[in-house]
């Protein structure tokens, strides 16, 4: 298995232009060998302040590295979407 150095997971919302509006990173709980495992973590971001959609999206990615590389997954992709986040007053 791959050195993943220091992995963190970063939970995000994006507006509909895919801009960045709200995020949170925190270290992965656990060992870098320990990648194909499951774990448990909580993430709470800070609500945006103008109502609408906004993407839920997650990824993992190596801190020690340079660029901040991010993990793939099985659907080739460097995040997961979790769902539609609806921001009301």
């Amino acid at each position: 298995m791959a050195d993943f150095g220091e992995l963190k997971v970063t939970m995000q919302l994006l507006d509909a232009t895919g801009t960045l509006v709200s995020q949170v990173d925190q270290t992965v709980p656990g060992t870098p060998n320990s990648v194909e495992g499951t774990a448990i973590q909580e993430l709470q971001l800070k609500a945006p302040a103008q109502t609408g959609k906004y993407r839920l999206i997650v990824a993992v990615y190596d801190a020690s590295a340079p660029r901040l590389p991010r993990l793939w997954t099985s659907k080739t992709q460097d995040y997961a979407e979790l769902g539609i986040i609806q921001v009301s007053e």
